[in-house]
């Protein structure tokens, strides 16, 4: 059903921190179990994240100066339903790669 690592990890993060499924510390869950299922598939974070994938009216609302911010921004907008699950599915297109051994 979702074919694609990027997809994948999109899914997690999304339906982690959307789903509620704890009482505290969903967005720190969906977040960290999309990295992990990452490293555990050798893919990582690029150096310099990008926000080109989010909805035109996200990307002009938010200045990222570092990854930190651009990881907070990121994670605030799925857990406000700013973004749907493509969306977050997309910015994991856009910002992940294979890591080279």
């Amino acid at each position: 059903m979702y074919p694609t690592i990027h997809e994948k990890a999109g899914l997690y993060m999304y339906n982690i921190i959307n789903g509620h499924i704890f009482q505290d510390g969903n967005k720190r869950t969906g977040l960290g179990a999309a990295l992990l299922f990452l490293s555990l598939n050798d893919y990582q974070l690029k150096p310099k994240l990008s926000n080109k994938n989010l909805p035109f009216e996200m990307v002009h609302a938010y200045e990222w100066d570092s990854n930190s911010e651009a990881l907070y921004q990121f994670t605030m907008l799925t857990a406000d339903a700013s973004l749907n699950l493509k969306d977050c599915q997309n910015w994991f297109k856009e910002n992940i790669q294979k890591i080279t051994r």
